[in-house]
């Protein structure tokens, strides 16, 4: 699960212009708090991406899955 802190989530949908109302995001924020707590309580990975840039968090996600992919092909061997 990709997670921003609420302070980043709102700068980021500020950041975006007048599309995002004061109370949608709040409502964002609430929603992204819940499903947050429902992953730590499944024990999802988590990423947090409010200190890093996009390109980052991409390459990050990259790094991880191809390791995944490659554990998995080894287990099919």
């Amino acid at each position: 699960m990709l997670h921003c802190d609420p302070e980043d989530r709102y700068a980021r949908l500020k950041e975006r212009g007048n599309i995002w109302l004061e109370e949608n995001i709040r409502l964002t924020i609430e929603e992204a708090d819940h499903i947050y707590k429902k992953a730590v309580t499944d024990n999802m990975p988590i990423i947090n991406t409010s200190r890093h840039s996009v390109e980052e968090v991409a390459e990050g996600l990259f790094y991880w899955v191809e390791n995944i992919l490659h554990i998995l092909d080894g287990r099919k061997a």
